[in-house]
This record gives C-alpha cells, sequence and structure tokens, in this order.
C-alpha cells in the first residue's frame, strides 16, 4: 500500500471509528469497493446496539471516543475505558473543554465540574462573615438576607474556577453512561457512501468532477 491508499484508509478509520484490515484494504480496488466494506461493518454495529445493551454501552463509549477526538484530538489508541480523565483533559484546559464535549456528545445530564474544596470552603466562610455583619448591623433577619445574598453572589463569581471532576468520575468509564443511545449517528449507506466521496477527494486532492464510484483508484483516481 502507497502513502496516499494509507492515509485514506486511516481517514476512514478515524472517520468511522472501525478498522480495516490489510486484506480488506488491499480488495478495495474503487471507491465502491472501500463503501461496500464500511457499510458492512457499520450497519453491523449499529444493529448489534439496536439488539443488545451490552453493544448500545458500547456504541456509546465508541461515541464518546470520537468526540474525545474530535474536541480534544486525542489518538484513538489512547482513549481506554480506564483512561484517567486527568489526564486526557488536564485541569487547565478542563473549563473550555468541557462544555463542547457535552455538546459533541449529545447529552442532556453531562456531570457539572465542582470548584476545589479550598474554595467551597472561603465561600462558606464568606457567606458567614457577611451573616455575623448583617447581625450588628440590624439583627437575625439582615444576617440571613446578607448571608444569601453574599453566598449566591460569590457562588456566581466563582464558577470559572470550577474546573475539578465530581467524585466517582475519574475515569472514561465514568462518562459512558452519560451518552445517549441515540447520540450514535444512525449511518446510511447513502450517507457512508456521501462520506467517503468527501474524504477521498480530500485526501487525494481530486477535482471532485473526475470522482466515481467506480473509478479505479490507481489508474483512474492518481492514488500512489
Amino acid at each position: 500500500m502507497g502513502l496516499d491508499s494509507v492515509e485514506l484508509v486511516m481517514a476512514v478509520e478515524e472517520e468511522f471509528d472501525l478498522t480495516i484490515s490489510n486484506a480488506d484494504a488491499g480488495r478495495c480496488r474503487t471507491p465502491a469497493d472501500l463503501i461496500a466494506v464500511v457499510a458492512r461493518q457499520v450497519m453491523a454495529k449499529q444493529t448489534l446496539a439496536t439488539d443488545h445493551p451490552s453493544c448500545r454501552s458500547q456504541a456509546a463509549f465508541h461515541r464518546l471516543r470520537r468526540s474525545l477526538r474530535s474536541v480534544l484530538g486525542i489518538p484513538r489508541d489512547a482513549i481506554k475505558l480506564d483512561a484517567p480523565i486527568d489526564w486526557l483533559i488536564p485541569p487547565t484546559e478542563r473549563r473550555q473543554t468541557w462544555e463542547k464535549l457535552r455538546m459533541d456528545v449529545g447529552s442532556r445530564r453531562w456531570p457539572a465540574l465542582e470548584r476545589p474544596g479550598w474554595l467551597v470552603a472561603a465561600l462558606w466562610g464568606l457567606a458567614l462573615a457577611a451573616g455575623g455583619f448583617g447581625w450588628n448591623l440590624g439583627g437575625p433577619t439582615i444576617a440571613v438576607l446578607l448571608a444569601a445574598f453574599t453566598g449566591f453572589l460569590a457562588t456566581q463569581l466563582s464558577r470559572p474556577f470550577a474546573y475539578c471532576l465530581p467524585e466517582g468520575h475519574q475515569t472514561v468509564r465514568s462518562l459512558v453512561h452519560y451518552v445517549p443511545a441515540s447520540a450514535d449517528r444512525g449511518w446510511t449507506h447513502a450517507a457512508i457512501a456521501d462520506r467517503i466521496r468527501e474524504i477521498t477527494i480530500e485526501q487525494l486532492g481530486l477535482d471532485p468532477a473526475i470522482y466515481r464510484e467506480d473509478a479505479d483508484f490507481v489508474r483512474d483516481l492518481g492514488m500512489d
């Protein structure tokens, strides 16, 4: 396999989150052949995900892995179920990427990041101090109102400092059940063919006008 063919196969594997064997790749003489190989694997995965709960969990993990690759550029092989999130998403980058990841997987109940313990303690101390000041100023009613207002304001202003993972969410495995099964794209044969067309044109630098599904990769499309 030449460099062009290797890069094309890798791009297709990344897009559809699958592995194409060397034997299957060697038999792909035309885009139609490649579409058939991909469609066979994708349709089998989607059928299993529909029929078996355990396969739905696997499909959710695959969707999460694609999102981690898409949002953070993490290599697929580095994303395992037991991979620590602290390693994949360092605290310095977490605030900027956590919401993007939630949106990419299509989750409506994504776990919220938490403030560090020292900051929570400081906020409580600030609210209590404000309550004490209010007590001295006007009694218990003023104390409660001032403490509540100070706590609310401090909570809002400290949101940018919420970067800690919630308890029990230290690995990729802990995020899988937040990914809805419907978030995994339902590929049709036509959609697979369209996406492979786009990838082929991009990877080989083709004029879209010369692309045909029955064109020979080497002879007609100039692939190395």
